[in-house]
């Protein structure tokens, strides 16, 4: 585990170090989630959209393979 550091302005913003960008893999204009659980925050950055998100958690696959192994799942039923 890496402990990385910021400190809150009086505006309330935080900058991201840079090495914690690189970490991250985020860049300007990048959105990022917050996901609270009591007084812990884990911060992800957020897909660049719904189809790269549902790719990452098939492991990468394109749409069309992902359809074909759904359709292929529900006949084994």
């Amino acid at each position: 585990m890496k402990i990385l550091e910021s400190t809150l302005t009086s505006k309330f913003q935080l900058t991201f170090p840079k090495r914690l960008r690189a970490l991250l893999g985020v860049d300007v204009g990048d959105r990022l989630a917050f996901l609270v659980e009591g007084k812990q925050v884990l911060v992800v950055p957020k897909p660049k959209s719904n189809l790269a998100a549902i790719q990452a958690l098939a492991g990468g696959k394109s749409f069309p393979k992902i359809i074909e192994e759904l359709r292929q799942s529900r006949q084994e039923w």
